[in-house]
Parts: C-alpha cells; sequence; structure tokens
C-alpha cells in the first residue's frame, strides 16, 4: 500500500489487537506508518493496559464506541487500514448478544466507507450453516462479514475487505480450561468441557501470528482480496495436546472427562439448559464436528504462505507455544516464564 499510511486497530487492548500493535511497531518503519490504538476504554486506562507502547511515540490511542458511527468515522478518518474484530463476550451486547454484535460489525464497515478508508482487515468466523447460525459468536461473525462483503462489492473499488478467521487460542489453556495437577497422584489433568477428546480442531498463537500476516496483508493486498484467511498452528485433538505437553515438560497427564461429551447432532430441544448453558452446548458442538476443520482447511495455506514473507517464517505450533512461553501446570502461575510475559504486557493475557 502507499505511504505514508496510517493503520487503525479496533480491540486494541484484546489478544488479536495487542498482536498487530506489537508487531507493527517493531517492524514497520515510523516515518512512514503510524497506528492508532481504538478502544472503548478511556485514554488513560487503555494505556495501563498497552504497556510498554502507550507511550511509543508512533501510536495514539483513541476512545470510541463500536456502536456508534460517528465516533468510529472520526477515529478512522485519515486511516488507510482498519483492523476491525468485535468480542462477542462484550457486555455492552448481553441484553441482545446476537443482534447488537452484528450491528457493531455493520458500523464499522459503514464508518469505513465514510471515512474513505482504503482497506479493512476483518476478523470474521465462517458461515458453516445452520450449526454454526445457533451460536451467536458464529452467526454474528458471519453474517457481518456477508455484511462487509457485500458493502466492499458495491463500494465501486472504494473499500476492500480481507477476512482472517482464527483457530482455538492456545492461551485457552490459561484462562478458560486450564489444566490441573490432581492433588493426590500429581497427574496434570487436561480437559476441555464438552469437547470429544479425538475431535481434531485448529489451534492457533494469536498473539504471536496475526500481527505478521496483518503485516503481510497490509503489504500487498490484492491477491487476498475478499479471501477468507484461516489461522492454525496446528491441527491437533486433546489426545496429541496432551501427549505433546508431557513431552516438553516431563510431566506424568491424562485426559479428564467431568463434562458429558457434546453430541455435533444433539438439538437440545425439550432440556432445561439455561440460554448460557445452551449456547455453551452449541458452541462445542462446532468444536466435536468434522465441519469445524473441513471449513478451516482452505484458508489455512493462504496464512502460511503470508507468514513466510515476515520476520516470523512460519505459524507457531502447539509445541513452539509450550516452550516459548514455559507454560507449566505444576508451578505458581504457571511458572516463571508465562509470569514474565504477563507483566511485561501489563498482566494481559496476550501470549
Amino acid at each position: 500500500m502507499s505511504s505514508p499510511r496510517t493503520i487503525s486497530v479496533l480491540g486494541s487492548t484484546g489478544v488479536q489487537g495487542a498482536s498487530i500493535l506489537h508487531y507493527l511497531l517493531a517492524n514497520t518503519d515510523p516515518a512512514t506508518t503510524h497506528l492508532r490504538a481504538l478502544t472503548h476504554s478511556a485514554p488513560s486506562s487503555a494505556a495501563s493496559a498497552l504497556p510498554p507502547l502507550s507511550s511509543h511515540p508512533n501510536l495514539t490511542v483513541h476512545q470510541v464506541d463500536i456502536l456508534s458511527k460517528s465516533t468510529l468515522i472520526t477515529a478512522f478518518t485519515g486511516s488507510q487500514v482498519v483492523f476491525g474484530t468485535t468480542n462477542s463476550q462484550d457486555p455492552r451486547f448481553s441484553k441482545q448478544p446476537l443482534e447488537l454484535e452484528i450491528q457493531a460489525i455493520k458500523t464499522f464497515v459503514d464508518a469505513c466507507v465514510e471515512a474513505n478508508v482504503e482497506l479493512l482487515i476483518h476478523s470474521s468466523l465462517a458461515d458453516m450453516g445452520p450449526m454454526a447460525n445457533r451460536v451467536h459468536d458464529f452467526a454474528a461473525k458471519s453474517e457481518g462479514m456477508k455484511y462487509a462483503r457485500k458493502i466492499a462489492e458495491n463500494s465501486g473499488g472504494k473499500l476492500k475487505v480481507v477476512f482472517v478467521q482464527m483457530g482455538w487460542y492456545y492461551n485457552n489453556f490459561f484462562w478458560w480450561h486450564p489444566p490441573v495437577v490432581n492433588k493426590e497422584d500429581g497427574v496434570v489433568e487436561f480437559e476441555i468441557p464438552g469437547a470429544d477428546p479425538n475431535a481434531k480442531a485448529p489451534w492457533v498463537g494469536t498473539y504471536t501470528d496475526l500481527g505478521p500476516i496483518v503485516k503481510a496483508i497490509i503489504d500487498n493486498p490484492e491477491p487476498y482480496l475478499g479471501r477468507e484467511i484461516t489461522l492454525a498452528g496446528d491441527v491437533l485433538n486433546l489426545h496429541e495436546i496432551v501427549e505433546i505437553y508431557s513431552k516438553v515438560t516431563g510431566q506424568p497427564t491424562r485426559i479428564v472427562s467431568k463434562m458429558p461429551i457434546v453430541d455435533p447432532n444433539d438439538t437440545f430441544e425439550g432440556s432445561n439448559l439455561t440460554e448460557e448453558q445452551r449456547q455453551f452446548a452449541y458452541f462445542m458442538a462446532i468444536y466435536n464436528s468434522a465441519k469445524y476443520l473441513d471449513d478451516y482447511k482452505p484458508g489455512s495455506s493462504i496464512a502460511d504462505e503470508l507468514i513466510s514473507k515476515t520476520s516470523k517464517g512460519k505459524m507457531t505450533t502447539w509445541e513452539e507455544w509450550l516452550r516459548q512461553t514455559g507454560f507449566d501446570a505444576t508451578k505458581e502461575g504457571f511458572g516463571e516464564g508465562v509470569k514474565n510475559v504477563l507483566e511485561k504486557w501489563g498482566g494481559r493475557k496476550y501470549f
């Protein structure tokens, strides 16, 4: 793309936005590239969540409301590139999680057009049909992707769009389903609640790999316009995850299943589940479905191609992530390596 250029990043205090900011600040020329970190937090709060970036001379922090087109237009104006993402767990979406997240995506897409943004890189999810449409996260992001594609096609080339789609985060083992040490025999126990331990899924080091791929897209977007680029550093089932963890750490491990495995074909009709429980069951039905992996395969080769053009070189495997972070379930805080990473990024779970 032309330079000088300004790149605006929504969700800048989350793992995706942080990956992009950290990588671009370290791998772009400050004379030709300026970054804007966009967040719904006040600039002072956002700055405290972005060390050591907040004082970087080539970064400015802007407060926006993702449901307010006017604040987004103001923030986007002068930007050539926007990275757009939504957090499905955003408390602002809680009353109408599907409708409000779709509205947020449409709002930032429309703001891109009105602010004369040239390129939108949209973090979306694949359209997997009826199974995924039951899940607010998938339904909102796939519907938003359709809208962004339509707007770009009807803009007469004014707005170009590329879609990135994340696999299952490695760092879910830190904050969502952490392994625990059995107090009786010292064995490290792994469980992904509701998951079939034989189901293979795409896994990704979001912090390590998204930033390089976004930079490669920005540097040469034309071959990827309208494409869905799926990020996966490894395709593993839980048995393989546990085996690799044991290989790296030398610790005895096992899989436990305290929650029944979710059947991908179950509709859960007539069940006594709450809406939150039902959404979780639907989500795990996708994880256990072969279609989840099938829909990720076509775009993963594009991600491999893109990252090969960057200083990162290749996608991060589960084994590499374990070795890089020093992740250790037997240590307090998961080990000194993890503590150091968290301390470096102000306590954020970026890695």
